[in-house]
């Protein structure tokens, strides 16, 4: 007698329900980051004049879930890879988030430095401040002794 297996996923189904959770999770975190800007609690790259507990909560409340969630499903997928690969799921890991992480550091992040030293400084002082922040780089909202 064979099992019946219809019931048993294949292995190249695709999880739609994960697909579209991962959706929502992303553009949740767009009112996210827009509610740092106000938030009383945290600083951000940009700081709006007034502060809102309102959107502090909110942004806070979101941030509970949603990262976890994001783990959660990065978990499961892993995992996947895993069983269908078992020996490329490293070199699959730094190619795909190994690649942007050098490109960002190498490209996105002085520029956004630059921009940081042309708002907090005088004219005269941008390169040094510039300067700087590329050579001790901290958190985005850290104030800089030229501020």
């Amino acid at each position: 007698m064979t099992a019946d297996r219809s019931c048993e996923p294949s292995k190249n189904e695709r999880h739609h329900y994960l697909d579209y959770l991962r959706a929502i999770l992303m553009f949740l975190g767009i009112p996210y980051h827009a509610a740092l800007a106000f938030s009383s609690h945290q600083a951000w790259i940009v700081e709006a004049e007034r502060d809102s507990a309102l959107l502090s909560w909110a942004a806070q409340l979101s941030h509970t879930f949603r990262m976890p969630v994001f783990l959660l499903i990065a978990g499961f997928f892993a995992m996947m890879l895993c069983q269908r690969r078992p020996g490329s799921w490293w070199r699959s890991r730094l190619v795909r988030l190994g690649v942007p992480l050098a490109a960002a550091t190498i490209l996105i992040n002085p520029l956004l430095m630059l921009g940081r030293a042309l708002w907090q400084a005088e004219p005269s002082q941008v390169l040094d401040l510039w300067l700087s922040m590329l050579a001790t780089p901290a958190s985005p909202g850290c104030r800089t002794s030229g501020s």
